[in-house]
């Protein structure tokens, strides 16, 4: 069964995904973990092209940007913005009578929902950007070069031409914020067993596979999470953590059956550092221990433009009265 929301498609229509299973060239599972080049998501590694930084998105399901992802002035605007939009949703809240840091108290509104103990992720309305950093996020916006951040060249390249921004938001993570649980900010498109049957009534390439994992047919990403540094992170305040190689489903299943994997990877987050991410990728968020410090991280999700997110929000306006 197709998860995209907004459409309706079956395995036979594949191919207006822009997903088709005979042309594409990430059909077949790629080598769950790259063996010969992992610098790009050494966490101090700097320097690399948006070739290099795509290619480990689509082998290891997650990349690490670890500096001078975007410029000084798009940081302050968007840190600015922020700013606006966790006020306005605290506010909110306590006119409901709803302490958001309180565990006993789950909630879940279009604007913002809590995640975990201590863990709300506020969404962003990108009406609210100037008009020219909005503009320049835009992996479409082509033509605009002096501030356009390395991401988003990243995005196009592993999403194709017509790939739009979603939404955006921030995730707030207060001092004694739990360990999140590992999750996906999204499902597979079709199950494997559907891919497996389709690929094979169309003819695809049907040799023996060394391992049953390995017959999974992978499809390339539909959407992308990217992870935006603000402000420097201390480890104490929690930095994301992510099962390399999970986005597809064949790593997938040997985490929920217990196996034997690599042990999760994280990165710092740095001001200006960006992780672009599978939106298919196990992950988390981590404790913050530290006593005093919040930490916020901005995301934005990139998407193909068929591909609409109903899950992550609730259908009521906190605003409403």
């Amino acid at each position: 069964m197709c998860t995209a929301l907004n459409t309706h498609l079956t395995c036979d229509e594949i191919e207006i995904c822009e997903c088709s299973i005979l042309c594409n060239r990430y059909m077949r599972t790629p080598p769950r973990f790259s063996t010969t080049s992992m610098t790009e998501l050494v966490p101090n590694s700097t320097n690399h092209s948006a070739t290099e930084y795509t290619d480990s998105l689509l082998r290891n399901g997650v990349c690490n940007i670890s500096s001078a992802a975007m410029n000084d002035d798009m940081s302050d605007s968007l840190s600015e913005l922020v700013a606006k939009t966790v006020g306005a949703g605290m506010r909110a809240l306590e006119a409901k009578g709803i302490t958001a840091w309180d565990e006993t108290k789950s909630f879940r509104f279009k604007e913002l929902a809590l995640r975990c103990t201590g863990r709300v992720d506020f969404r962003v309305d990108p009406t609210d950007m100037r008009q020219d950093i909005f503009d320049a996020l835009s992996p479409q916006a082509v033509g605009i070069t002096r501030q356009r951040p390395l991401w988003t060249t990243v995005v196009r390249d592993a999403l194709g031409s017509s790939a739009q921004l979603l939404y955006c938001g921030i995730v707030v993570s207060r001092p004694g914020a739990v360990d999140q649980g590992w999750h996906t900010d999204g499902a597979h498109l079709f199950d494997a067993e559907t891919l497996a049957e389709t690929a094979h009534a169309a003819g695809a390439p049907t040799d023996p596979p060394p391992s049953p994992s390995s017959a999974y047919v992978h499809l390339p990403p539909h959407a992308l999470t990217v992870f935006v540094g603000l402000d420097d992170v201390d480890q104490a305040q929690g930095w994301p953590e992510f099962f390399r190689g999970s986005h597809q489903q064949s790593v997938a299943r040997e985490l929920e059956a217990g196996a034997a994997v690599d042990p999760p990877v994280s990165f710092p987050v740095t001001k200006q550092s960006a992780i672009v991410f599978d939106y298919r990728i196990v992950h988390r968020g981590t404790a913050n221990t530290h006593a005093t410090k919040d930490r916020p991280l901005l995301y934005l999700v990139y998407a193909k433009p068929w591909f609409c997110d109903q899950a992550n929000f609730g259908s009521i306006s906190v605003f409403e009265t």
